[in-house]
């Protein structure tokens, strides 16, 4: 009987000491997980002359694209879709594009992916990141045209959703 107890009370701690996985994924860990699709983009014109003022657009996403959507691979090469409309007969099913995270995770540099963003190379800034969800927010900088010495700012905020 002692025995029994023995080998019991051993068989309880041998069980209560094993490590249990870790499963919580990285941002790199949810961008490679599925398929992200563009649902919403938006524009932010940040004009200085006459007077500095905001002003915020909304982008109409062609049919043509709505079905398209951007795989983050290994290796941090990806692929945007065009999915079954294209605007083109001669738009190639996958355009490839690579990139990689910055900032500790907080951010995301894209490079060739002009046809889903508008610019080849974009420097972002990961804005309500989930498993689910995030916002791309980059800019550029434009000289005024009114007064060359300045710059307007023009943010882009893109909204993607994994599915």
């Amino acid at each position: 009987m002692k025995y029994c107890l023995l080998s019991l009370s051993l068989l309880i701690l041998l069980v209560s000491c094993q490590k249990t996985s870790d499963t919580t994924s990285t941002r790199e860990d949810d961008l490679r997980n599925g398929k992200w699709k563009l649902v919403k983009m938006s524009v932010v014109y940040k004009v200085n002359y006459p007077v500095p003022h905001d002003s915020t657009l909304p982008v109409t996403i062609t049919s043509c694209k709505e079905d398209d959507f951007l795989t983050f691979g290994p290796g941090f090469n990806g692929g945007i879709n065009s999915g079954s409309s294209k605007c083109s007969p001669a738009d190639p099913d996958i355009t490839p594009f690579s990139w990689e995270p910055v900032n500790n995770d907080n951010g995301l540099n894209i490079y060739g992916a002009a046809t889903m963003f508008g610019s080849n190379t974009i420097n972002a800034t990961l804005k309500n990141f989930t498993p689910g969800s995030f916002t791309l927010s980059y800019y550029t900088t434009v000289q005024d045209p009114m007064v060359t010495t300045q710059t307007d700012t023009i943010t882009y905020n893109a909204n993607m959703i994994n599915f």
